[in-house]
């Protein structure tokens, strides 16, 4: 299910939000390919950037992450290829319960233009804003954006924790 949408730098093909992995679409060609095979957590909505959340020029893809892929054992790896499975168990669990069982992550991650992890920018153990659905710059902050939460989050690009890819 596409779920956030971009448009490359090369203004030749789209990048959307799958799940887990981020797909391309060649605008002339019609050629889908995977760009990021496994993101940390379920992606939710990506932007053409041509800087890092540092400011350093560098033609990138911004995606917050809604939730978090969690070792030894993450329930949406599982449930991934596993679409009778996957809808049975949305059917049948109350909404609220699966959002409970997820792993509460707060993070954005960056991606250079061959799909490549540049890092990921996250919340530090105490997940203040999780379920992030868009990060935006806007002066010397970014801004939060979520579909849980009933508040828009804002931190000071210089107190962004870039943790170990």
């Amino acid at each position: 299910m596409p779920n956030g949408i971009t448009l490359l730098h090369d203004k030749e093909s789209l990048i959307f939000v799958s799940g887990l992995q981020l797909l391309s679409y060649h605008l002339t060609s019609h050629e889908l390919n995977v760009f990021v095979h496994a993101m940390p957590g379920t992606g939710d909505n990506i932007k053409t950037m041509d800087y890092l959340p540092s400011g350093e020029k560098l033609k990138c893809y911004w995606a917050a992450l809604g939730s978090k892929c969690a070792a030894p054992f993450c329930l949406l790896h599982y449930f991934w290829n596993k679409p009778f499975l996957r809808s049975m168990l949305v059917s049948l669990v109350p909404y609220d319960a699966l959002v409970n069982v997820m792993p509460k992550f707060s993070a954005f991650t960056v991606y250079d233009e061959q799909g490549g992890l540049v890092g990921v920018y996250q919340d530090d153990d105490d997940v203040t804003a999780p379920w992030l659905a868009e990060a935006e710059p806007l002066g010397k902050y970014i801004y939060l954006g979520s579909w849980w939460n009933p508040f828009l989050g804002r931190v000071l690009k210089e107190d962004l924790i870039l943790a170990d890819k």
